[in-house]
């Protein structure tokens, strides 16, 4: 059974990697990892966790203010998986609170990532 749930977890990263490749974000399949760990909380299953916080932590260490690259990058990335997995966007407003974190955007699905 341990064989089967590691095959499962390379073949979806493989296809977060491939799919990301595709659309021209390298960012994005690290983006993605880093919020695995929020998946349960962001789709209504349970409370958030510590992985996720520190997930979202280790995100913000990957960005800094002088690479506004990156960050839109990673913006682009959370904008397109969120809407493809359908995270309940209220729970997503509520990590930076509970994960006691500052944003420099605001969680939207609408928001401008060039800004």
């Amino acid at each position: 059974m341990g064989h089967s749930i590691l095959v499962f977890v390379f073949v979806f990263l493989a296809l977060i990697i491939a799919f990301s490749s595709v659309n021209g974000n390298d960012q994005c399949p690290n983006t993605i990892v880093k919020l695995l760990p929020c998946k349960g909380f962001l789709m209504g299953k349970g409370d958030i966790s510590g992985h996720c916080c520190n997930g979202v932590k280790g995100l913000m260490k990957m960005v800094t203010s002088e690479n506004d690259l990156k960050l839109q990058n990673m913006c682009e990335c959370l904008k397109k998986e969120a809407l493809a997995i359908g995270v309940i966007q209220e729970r997503a407003k509520q990590i930076p609170q509970l994960c006691n974190i500052n944003l420099s955007l605001p969680i939207d699905p609408n928001v401008d990532c060039k800004m």
